[in-house]
């Protein structure tokens, strides 16, 4: 199984097999403070055959409070999103999943990525009854 965050809006930190064919996980800190809760990751292997996850750290997260019956998302294309079964115990998160296809995409929540908010600027843009104007940059452009 191969792991990729390496997208817009991607968030985990590989840790390496854990015991029982599960993949240690970890959440990382936000690149302007250290402050954790969210992952977001790409999943590859075989169709069919599970793939378990543990983020070690979420206990560490900023509110760690909010894993209680939480269970995480998962989507094939990035459009749909569906939930998956998922615990937390003592500190860490656990979820897995029996994929249909090669690929799947694992997060916190369903993103909402760059490329979605240009579409949407963009229908704002076409339409009369909007007015899309630029009111200042981030550092990065």
């Amino acid at each position: 199984m191969k792991i990729d965050s390496d997208f817009d809006g991607g968030s985990i930190v590989v840790q390496g097999a854990a015991d029982d064919d599960v993949t240690a996980l970890a959440l990382r800190p936000d690149n302007a403070a250290d402050l954790r809760q969210w992952f977001c990751f790409r999943s590859w292997g075989d169709p069919e055959e599970p793939r378990r996850f543990r983020i070690e750290n979420a206990g560490d997260a900023e509110y760690p409070g909010g894993w209680e019956e939480y269970r995480a998302c998962a989507s094939y294309d990035g459009e749909d999103w569906f939930r998956v079964p998922t615990t937390y115990d003592d500190g860490v998160l656990r979820f897995e999943l029996a994929p249909e296809r090669r690929g799947v995409t694992f997060a916190c929540f369903a993103p909402y990525s760059h490329a979605r908010l240009r579409r949407l600027v963009g229908r704002a843009e076409r339409s009369r009854h909007a007015r899309v104007t630029v009111l200042g940059e981030t550092v990065q452009g």
